[in-house]
Order: C-alpha cells, then structure tokens, then sequence
C-alpha cells in the first residue's frame, strides 16, 4: 500500500495521527518506513501543534532516536507562548514520558495551568490527573477551580491509587485542601469520590459523620 499517497490528503496532524495508529499493525521494514514517515511529518510541523504531533510518535521509538525526539518535544513545547496551549502541550508530552523524567515535566504543566482561566484549568487538571505523583496532588488540587466537582473528584480518585495505606496524614490534608472554598456540590461529589480514603482514615465512624453532615446541610439549607 502506498502509506505516502494516501496520508497526503489529510491535515498534516491528522496524518500523522493516522499513520501511527497503522503502526502497531505493521512489522520489520514497512514498519521502519511509517514510523520514518510520521516522524518527518512530526518534526516538519511549525505551529504550536508540533509538540502534539510529535507525541504522536513517541510511543514508536525506541533507544537513542527516542530520546532525541523527547529532546525536540522538549524545545517546542518551551517555545509556546499561549498559557492555554503550553499547558495543554506539558500535559501531553507528561503522559509519554519515562517515569523517572515525568516530575520536572509535570511540575511545569502545573506551572502552565496555574496561568489559564477556571474552565480551561478544570479541564487541563483532568487531562493531566493520570500523570500525578503524590508530590503533585496537593499543587493540583490548591489550584483547581472549585465550581465544578469534577475536578476535584478526579483528582481525589488519583489520590486512592497512587497514596499508600499508612499516609493518612497526606490523605487528610488533601480532603482539607479539596474541602477548602468549594461549594455544597463540589464537597458533596468529594465525599462520594473520596469515601474510601474517608474510610480508610476513621473508619466507619467517619462515614457515619459524613451521614450526618450531608443530612444536615439538606435539613438546614434544602
């Protein structure tokens, strides 16, 4: 099949979207030419797209080339100069990174967030919530805009799967923080997502208390 005739008709980021996803259904040389191919559509990109399209290619490469590529992602992202769009790019290239090189990155991203509007903040955080360490949580969620739950409850689900039983000090300020200045629905979608963090911190008793809450707020201010 003639990859190269067939992708020219498409956007150049669309191209390139579409010849990585033939590559996992390819092998030895016809594989090397569309990895070849993407990647010098990736790199020939001018926009505040190239870091996007150069992630696109990123999962395909292995060894030195990967990490030159890495390199080039790295450059054009710092090139960015819109808030939205250069956090958008750090929370890309966060999420295709090698662990060890995904914290600066993310520190970055989170930097770039702090910089953009709530509804576009709300939307970066959920993007980038999978990337989060527990170094990263508490920034993520001191920062989140707390007139939509969403958010928040996301970021709290990542905080179950990455905060190992026995931090429950880290668990509880967390809850604080998420807690702090967020209105009746955004605490109430808290509690559903964090309930068995709440759980894991008192117990039974806890969730018994936050019954009560919940049943007061609705008595008192329906």
């Amino acid at each position: 099949m003639n990859y190269c005739a067939m992708s020219g008709a498409l956007t150049p980021l669309a191209r390139i979207e579409a010849l990585t996803g033939l590559i996992p259904h390819l092998a030895g040389d016809e594989k090397s030419v569309v990895i070849s191919q993407a990647l010098d559509a990736a790199s020939a990109t001018t926009d505040d797209r190239r870091t996007e399209a150069l992630i696109f290619v990123i999962p395909h490469l292995t060894g030195y080339k990967k990490s030159a590529v890495i390199s080039q992602a790295m450059t054009a992202v710092h090139a960015i100069t819109d808030p939205l769009s250069r956090a958008r790019a750090y929370t890309l290239l966060a999420g295709c990174l090698p662990a060890d090189q995904q914290p600066a990155v993310i520190t970055q991203a989170l930097t770039a967030v702090s910089t953009i509007t709530d509804d576009s903040r709300a939307g970066t955080l959920t993007l980038l919530s999978p990337c989060l360490s527990a170094d990263h949580l508490a920034d993520a969620i001191k920062m989140a805009p707390r007139g939509s739950a969403d958010p928040l409850m996301t970021l709290m689900e990542r905080a179950k799967s990455v905060l190992a039983p026995g931090d429950e000090a880290t668990l509880l300020s967390l809850l604080r923080s998420a807690f702090d200045g967020s209105g009746r629905r955004a605490c109430f979608g808290i509690i559903q997502a964090a309930a068995p963090l709440i759980a894991r911190i008192g117990g039974t008793a806890a969730i018994q208390e936050c019954v009560k809450a919940i049943e007061d707020v609705h008595q008192w201010w329906p």
